[in-house]
């Protein structure tokens, strides 16, 4: 019998340990018996197969170099097209603005010289680029390189051959710019045609097309040159390298490089480059040659892959020496017998020691192993209905009295488990149901296997009705989203959407995640919804006002640069008028001297409309004056000049203000608007800066003025409301219309600095950046805004009723 302290872990060891390595001896003989007869009878086999291995890299290598190519193709061609819109954008710009500084003081054709003249010794590339203009009617207006086709018909000049320029001229009137490529004929002998791509922009005030080119062979060129030195560079571990030479049989690369192959042939007679181009034509593949004697190389056996460029009318390729491969193959052979044959030896001796050892072995514990294990297996028999405590002492082995008294602490701490289990599941439940979101575990199919108080209460059906329903059924907006969360959280991914649902007549934005609880069927999954209309509205709020807070250096930088010139030339535009004035006597005394008739002079500028053009002058220095005037106070921080003043007399004074403005672009006119206006007598008064908060009115007038003019109804009247209220901390205005309205994709812009819907020279885009600054920031109050399209806009102004900053 064994002792006592007999180490059953050990015996149990020893036997096992001794049966693996009888039996992995076993099947390792007979594996490499079949490995050794296989390696005998099937040599070639083996060389096929490193042979195809190794044409594989080669082929993999080939298509690595294809790649690159591809890569910096694309690259090139990208940067390409970059840089012509950038030039052609550059050129835009200098047309338009000499467009606009002279349109009101020069006819047309001046305009177009001055246009022609900035533009016609514009080079880049060495001289090589240009810009170029023709009429939408394919009247050339500009063309450097041969001015003397200027004011002819584009058609006559060849330099659109592949895409007709009716086509063209019809691409620019509907998109208004865009990218071309074609074969051009140079105007230069020998007038060679080359591949070229030009961008052109549609300039509506001239009718001009403006644009710009390049021509892509020159460029590809030497795109082509840079890759054949980085090519030639690459070399293998093995040896190899790559090669590269053009259909017309001229080597690009190493070893042949500059030498003409098309003709040259193997000891065999095989023309080895005529046959690596009708491999790359037809796609790609592998030729076995005899290499040539070549700059070094061995006049031997080879294969080579090579794939084609067509585009170029290259090919490339690489490859390596038969005998190197058989040399590897047969080392690999040698190597691989050697090591068989010692592994050989070792599993026979090992085999015959084991065998002995592991008969008596094994007939000796297995008695004494399967008495113990009896006894044990009738102990945990017992113990899995029974739990009643083991006596250790009844065991004959160490290890099986350590096990009994494991499993009379595995006893005790699984009635501990189950009372801690049962309290666990308590607590999780209730911070389950505390949570303010909607959680439901689900199913495979969607089936409702878990729902929390904040669901039903937020549903109204409890956790008994809910219990199998679909999730869909009980909570319908997720109906066109729950197969996309199912098939989400089957591929064991979380779920994340923020969606918008109409709850009790409103719009609500809630975030639905779901993701899988195990990765073992059956499969669970989780679904919460959480309510996120209030974050999404506070993150609104935030973008619009670092929006306003953006601009502000830049802001007051210009608007200080900009007063300079526009006092210079206010303060010339009065000179002027003052030097033409019959009234003063230094006047009359030089006309006298030239023997001028100043009141002839007179009526000469009356009628030539001078006075006009100085009144235009300082009508445009008095509105840049405003809008610098705008920026100065859109980024000024200072709460200077408050007063305590009256919001009712100040709103009705900018309403004056509104009525009288006069301008001769403006398409309505306010007095036929219908003013409606609610103050409650016990209004307060306030500490505000009264010309900023008029100017916030003002700017809203003529703002809603501006939009209800847009509507064309014949029954249409136009109506301003004006409605005042207070309350302990704020006094509100809003100002109603009833015009158009805002619609969505222009709203969440519509306080941006120098933003408008409206033509040039109608607005600024300030007016209501303005006035959101001095509401929100110079008077630490609100604005808001409130639109429907085709229901009229409301904007909501909150002030203080007490301000500290003032006080």
């Amino acid at each position: 019998m064994p002792r006592a302290n007999t180490s059953l872990t050990r015996s149990i060891y020893v036997r096992l340990l001794l049966s693996i390595i009888v039996s992995i001896l076993t099947i390792g003989l007979l594996w490499f018996a079949s490995g050794y007869h296989q390696l005998r009878t099937e040599k070639h086999f083996f060389r096929e197969q490193a042979r195809a291995r190794q044409m594989e890299i080669q082929k993999e290598r080939v298509q690595s170099v294809l790649n690159l190519i591809e890569q910096e193709r694309a690259q090139f061609q990208q940067q390409n097209i970059a840089h012509l819109r950038a030039r052609t954008n550059g050129a835009y710009s200098v047309v338009a603005g000499i467009y606009h500084q002279a349109k009101d003081s020069l006819p047309r054709v001046q305009i177009e010289e001055l246009v022609k003249a900035a533009l016609r010794d514009a080079r880049y590339n060495q001289g090589r680029g240009y810009f170029f203009a023709l009429r939408r009617d394919g009247t050339v207006e500009l063309y450097p390189p041969d001015p003397n086709r200027e004011g002819q018909n584009a058609t006559a000049l060849q330099m659109l051959t592949d895409q007709p320029l009716a086509e063209l001229l019809q691409k620019v009137r509907e998109q208004g710019e865009g990218l071309y490529e074609y074969t051009w004929t140079a105007p230069q002998p020998p007038h060679r045609q080359a591949h070229k791509i030009s961008y052109v922009k549609y300039f509506a005030p001239l009718d001009w097309i403006i644009g710009s080119g390049d021509l892509l062979t020159d460029a590809e060129t030497a795109l082509q040159n840079n890759l054949v030195e980085r090519i030639e560079k690459i070399r293998f571990a093995d040896g190899s390298y790559i090669f590269i030479t053009n259909f017309a049989g001229v080597s690009l690369t190493y070893p042949a490089k500059d030498r003409n192959m098309y003709d040259a042939t193997d000891q065999n007679g095989l023309k080895i480059v005529q046959e690596f181009i009708k491999l790359a034509k037809a796609g790609g593949g592998y030729l076995n040659y005899v290499m040539p004697p070549l700059k070094g190389e061995r006049a031997e056996p080879k294969i080579s892959y090579v794939a084609g460029i067509p585009d170029w009318q290259w090919y490339i390729g690489t490859g390596n020496f038969v005998a190197d491969l058989d040399a590897e193959t047969a080392q690999m052979l040698k190597a691989q017998q050697t090591d068989m044959n010692l592994k050989m030896a070792v599993i026979v001796v090992l085999l015959c020691l084991f065998l002995v050892i592991g008969g008596y072995v094994s007939r000796r514990l297995g008695k004494d192993v399967t008495a113990c294990f009896n006894k044990f297996q009738n102990f945990f028999n017992r113990a899995s209905h029974d739990p009643a405590p083991l006596d250790p002492t009844e065991a004959n082995f160490a290890e099986f009295r350590a096990l009994a008294g494991a499993a009379n602490l595995m006893l005790e701490d699984r009635r501990h488990f189950e009372q801690e289990a049962a309290a666990y599941r308590d607590q999780l439940r209730n911070i389950i149901d505390a949570m303010p979101s909607i959680l439901a575990a689900v199913d495979e199919s969607g089936g409702v296997i878990q729902w929390n108080t904040y669901a039903a209460e937020h549903t109204g059906i409890d956790q008994d009705r809910a219990s199998g329903e679909k999730i869909d059924r009980l909570l319908p907006y997720l109906g066109q989203h729950i197969e996309e969360i199912l098939e989400t959280c089957r591929q064991h991914k979380n779920f994340q959407q923020s969606v918008q649902v109409r709850s009790n007549g409103d719009f609500r934005s809630v975030n639905i995640s779901a993701y899988p609880l195990s990765n073992q069927a059956p499969l669970r999954f989780v679904i919460r919804i959480d309510d996120i209309t209030e974050q999404v509205r506070i993150e609104e709020m935030m973008v619009q006002t670092e929006k306003m807070l953006s601009v502000g250096g830049l802001a007051a930088g210009m608007a200080h640069e900009i007063n300079n010139p526009l006092s210079i030339i206010s303060q010339a535009a009065q000179n002027a008028q003052r030097r033409l004035s019959p009234s003063l006597p230094a006047n009359r005394e030089i006309a006298a001297q030239l023997e001028i008739d100043l009141t002839r002079l007179q009526d000469y500028l009356e009628q030539r409309g001078i006075y006009s053009f100085l009144q235009n002058i300082g009508q445009a220095v008095e509105r840049s004056a405003e809008i610098v005037q705008n920026m100065l106070n859109f980024t000024s921080s200072s709460a200077s000049e408050r007063e305590i003043c009256s919001l009712e007399q100040t709103v009705l004074s900018a309403l004056e203000l509104a009525k009288n403005d006069y301008d001769l672009k403006k398409k309505y006119n306010f007095r036929n608007i219908r003013i409606s206006t609610s103050f409650p007598a016990e209004l307060p008064q306030v500490i505000i800066n009264r010309m900023e908060i008029e100017q916030v009115f003002f700017n809203l007038f003529k703002n809603a003025g501006q939009a209800m003019s847009e509507v064309k109804r014949p029954d249409f009247q136009p109506e301003i409301k004006i409605v005042a209220t207070t309350d302990r901390k704020y006094i509100s205005l809003e100002v109603s219309d009833n015009g158009p309205g805002i619609p969505d994709h222009i709203k969440s812009r519509i306080l941006e600095p120098f933003f408008t819907t409206k033509e040039v020279g109608i607005g600024s885009g300030l007016g209501l950046s303005v006035a959101y600054f001095i509401v929100v920031k110079r008077h630490k109050g609100q604005f808001l805004i409130h639109s429907e399209v085709g229901q009229g806009t409301t904007f909501s102004i909150f002030l203080p009723r007490e301000n500290e900053d003032a006080q």
